[in-house]
């Protein structure tokens, strides 16, 4: 879940009822930015995640492992021998 008011991803465990929060991920590099995240996506195989505030966060990690140019035009080609195979997008 996204929080675009403080700029936060916040990751919950689902399995159990209610779901319980495990994850409140921050955005931002420094506490004076604020992104305000108003969607999230995630890869084709789901490995990461891709909100909407310019960072690549590990679905298994819970953790920023990149930071990327914010777009909504957001696509993943996955390529086989140098061919198109698999396509998404946001």
């Amino acid at each position: 879940m996204v929080d675009g008011v403080y700029g936060y991803v916040y990751a919950f465990d689902v399995v159990s009822t209610p779901p319980k929060q495990i994850a409140s991920i921050p955005l931002f590099q420094d506490v004076g930015e604020r992104p305000h995240p108003g969607w999230i996506t995630f890869g084709i195989d789901g490995r990461y995640a891709y909100p909407d505030g310019g960072v690549v966060i590990d679905a298994a990690t819970k953790k920023v492992v990149a930071r990327i140019p914010t777009s909504e035009k957001l696509i993943e080609i996955d390529f086989e021998d140098g061919r198109p195979v698999r396509a998404g997008h946001r």
